[in-house]
């Protein structure tokens, strides 16, 4: 499989991709995707192609505050690969934030990226 169809193969499994909402923030009420969520329904779409994918974090420091990088890579049968990076980090002063809560932000960014 060449790189160019590998990487026309993303927008199918995007298309056929159905993640339902089964998490609900205790502090909103509201429901929400889990990175877990996700990755549960896109893994058999990829596997379907003979892809994979990969999700990892890093902590970098930005200016004066910390950030986590998170990374998520799809890795095709020929090997080669699409990623894609994103930022989160704690907001300066919010009203009922906790560790959980930024932690949970960074998740989100995952969610994002798929």
């Amino acid at each position: 499989m060449s790189i160019e169809l590998s990487v026309k193969q993303l927008p199918i499994v995007q298309a056929k991709l159905v993640a339902p909402k089964g998490q609900t923030n205790k502090f909103g009420g509201y429901k929400y995707r889990s990175c877990e969520d996700i990755l549960e329904s896109v893994k058999p779409l990829l596997s379907n192609i003979g892809a994979s994918i990969s999700v990892s974090d890093d902590i970098v420091m930005l200016g004066d505050r910390f950030y986590v990088k998170a990374t998520a890579c799809i890795t095709f049968a020929d090997g080669s690969s699409s990623s894609g990076v994103a930022f989160a980090r704690e907001p300066l002063n919010k009203k009922a934030w906790t560790r959980r809560r930024s932690l949970g932000r960074h998740r989100a960014m995952h969610v994002s990226m798929l």
